[in-house]
């Protein structure tokens, strides 16, 4: 998940950037499940007055709005299973010319902002990011324009973004909708929504399950909806596709006081997952496969059990630390070696240590780069590798029982995409499940070989794109 680094330690700031930036609008709220569905839209919105926190004001000052209050164009519907392509000009060109009205998608990290804009057809039109933030020194691209900066926040991070766009022909007034990413939606914010203040306080709930994201994902969604009001804006939750994990699934085994106090298996990735999920049956030319095994491997890595379009598993827990061997971060390790380290190193040093020493990079002592690992002669480097597809075949049986079969494995990802070596070397133990792997596949979207009773394939990933489409979708049933 880019970006998708786990908490170092309950209610901290993000990478201890200061304070909660959301603090203003953040205090928790009991809400009745019902209020927190999917809204309809209202021609004419009731804006609450909300106090605004002088970064905001900042925000809304510091761009010239060229009337972007005074009313926003309205493409027609974008029918998304016709919405051919992943997107044109990838590389992230502005395609100047036409004034349809757009799609923003924000992806706030911990110490960045990536945006892309999507036309009503979803194909992308220009993307961007600002990094560094917080940081002596960050940078930011739009398009083809790259540049050094220091961003004091991630208000002043989007500005900056904002005004780019703005530059290469994409201002606020041509805005139809933002859609953001956003981690953690807890239990109830279990599909994309249209954003009001009871989706904001309900975000704010779900700041101590991801301190190091959601905060920062609020930050970006107040900045805009302050600086455009009346403008459509919507959220995506990487935790949603698993909704659908039976209990049995979700639940650890303690008491149910420590379950209600949100103890549980959430997932995660799950944006990526239904991206590839919609995305598969088009790559493989035919209707999705009933049992699909999704690996979704990077920096952060997971799998996914999805049976008839839906998730009934994941390797992925309360956190994004647990299950696979990661970049970082340790997976899945016994809850008592945890309190021993906690007790001999502290809290603080032991959340470290599994969060962003361990996994490939601790086994390793070399980095979380997997190009760099499989290029390096080492024993330890080898053994690193060794370690991330070993624990990938083997979470991938627990997953496999968990749909009673296998029907099509589909990896996404920057791993799962690129690394041919690791993808041969996975599915290499999973022949028994009837899987030939095609040995000539390397940089083919087809990874079995003819006869194969299991299929295999590489699916991009697209979660911008996928965001786009959720709040293009809303809007289409508001219309």
């Amino acid at each position: 998940m880019g970006g998708d680094r786990p908490a170092r330690r309950r209610g901290a700031g993000a990478d201890g950037d200061g304070p909660d930036p959301v603090g203003r609008r953040g205090a928790r709220q009991e809400l009745p499940i019902g209020s927190i569905r999917r809204r309809r839209h209202h021609p004419h919105p009731q804006h609450h007055h909300r106090q605004r926190g002088v970064q905001d004001d900042g925000l809304r000052h510091g761009l010239l709005l060229r009337g972007d209050r005074a009313g926003h164009a309205r493409a027609g519907a974008a029918h998304l299973a016709g919405a051919g392509g992943a997107g044109a000009d990838r590389g992230g060109r502005a395609r100047r010319g036409g004034g349809g009205a757009v799609i923003l998608v924000v992806n706030t990290g911990s110490s960045s902002i990536k945006v892309a804009i999507f036309d009503d057809a979803l194909q992308q039109r220009l993307s961007g990011a600002a990094d560094g933030i917080g940081a002596a020194a960050g940078g930011l691209k739009v398009g083809e324009v790259t540049r050094e900066a220091q961003f004091a926040n991630h208000v002043a991070a989007l500005q900056a973004v904002l005004e780019q766009l703005e530059a290469q022909g994409f201002p606020v007034s041509r805005l139809r909708a933002t859609a953001h990413r956003v981690v953690h939606g807890g239990a109830r914010l279990t599909e994309p929504v249209r954003i009001d203040d009871a989706v904001v306080a309900e975000i704010a709930r779900c700041n101590p399950l991801a301190p190091l994201h959601n905060p920062h994902n609020l930050a970006a969604i107040n900045a805009l909806r302050d600086l455009a009001p009346d403008l459509a804006h919507f959220a995506s939750f990487d935790t949603a596709f698993h909704a659908t994990n039976p209990p049995v699934a979700t639940t650890y085994a303690v008491p149910p006081a420590i379950t209600e106090r949100g103890i549980r298996r959430y997932g995660f990735h799950g944006i990526s997952y239904a991206s590839l999920t919609r995305a598969l049956p088009g790559i493989a030319g035919g209707t999705l496969p009933r049992r699909v095994l999704a690996f979704h491997l990077g920096n952060g890595a997971s799998l996914c059990a999805i049976r008839d379009g839906r998730s009934v598993a994941t390797t992925m827990g309360y956190s994004p630390l647990s299950g696979l061997t990661m970049g970082t971060r340790t997976g899945d390790i016994d809850g008592n070696a945890v309190l021993r380290m906690a007790e001999e190193d502290g809290i603080d040093a032991a959340a470290r240590l599994l969060n962003h020493e361990s996994g490939l990079t601790g086994l390793s002592g070399v980095g979380p780069d997997m190009r760099t690992l499989l290029g390096d002669s080492s024993p330890e480097a080898a053994f690193a590798v060794d370690h991330f597809c070993y624990w990938a075949r083997r979470h991938a049986g627990s997953m496999i029982a968990a749909m009673e079969g296998v029907d099509a494995l589909a990896f996404t990802g920057g791993i799962g995409e690129n690394a041919t070596t690791v993808r041969a070397r996975i599915m290499e133990g999973l022949e028994w499940t009837g899987l030939v792997p095609d040995a000539n596949a390397a940089g083919a979207a087809r990874l079995h070989a003819p006869g194969s009773s299991v299929g295999a394939w590489v699916v991009p990933a697209a979660e911008e794109r996928m965001i786009a489409a959720d709040a293009a979708a809303l809007l289409d049933a508001d219309a």
